[in-house]
């Protein structure tokens, strides 16, 4: 999840819906065992921010 959280923030896409759809679906399709609809997706990202911000803060103070 962080990796598409990631991938979407670092895009030209300013709605997730269209980089899920575009790019997540069509290029990343090999990468994840198993995949979930963009709003399900889309629900499960806030369980996925906290971590996401410890491993970037964390990152910045090493």
């Amino acid at each position: 999840m962080m990796t598409i959280i990631i991938a979407f923030y670092s895009s030209h896409y300013r709605m997730f819906k269209h980089d899920y759809t575009d790019y997540v679906v069509k290029d990343l399709q090999g990468a994840f065992l198993t995949r979930v609809s963009n709003i399900r997706f889309v629900e499960l990202m806030g369980s996925a921010l906290i971590p996401l911000y410890s491993d970037l803060v964390g990152t910045r103070r090493n």
